[in-house]
């Protein structure tokens, strides 16, 4: 069996999403002089970064079951629609925060 490059490709799209969230979470914290106050940029950072984090760490458990001999990995719907939700609840939750100040 020809397993190629997919593995690889995979790790490294889910590494650059984490990327986009850690990026996401210093342009909050770094522009919260001219949006909303400190405190509320700091958590907003925090849970951008946790998310990433988390992202990153599925990420590896993921990759560490597929490179296992004869290990079936099943589909893997449920944490990933959470993640999904989660960046979409913390993308409103930035916005909303921008939006009051």
């Amino acid at each position: 069996m020809n397993r190629g490059l997919q593995r690889e490709r995979t790790s490294l799209a889910w590494t650059r999403t984490a990327l986009a969230l850690v990026g996401n979470g210093l342009l909050v914290l770094v522009r919260h002089e001219n949006a909303f106050p400190l405190g509320v940029a700091v958590a907003l950072s925090s849970f951008w970064l946790g998310l990433a984090l988390l992202l990153l760490w599925y990420a590896n458990r993921r990759s560490q079951l597929v490179s296992t001999p004869d290990h079936e990995i099943g589909a893997a719907y449920g944490l990933v629609v959470s993640l999904g939700i989660a960046v979409a609840m913390l993308c409103a939750a930035t916005a909303l925060a921008i939006g009051w100040t």
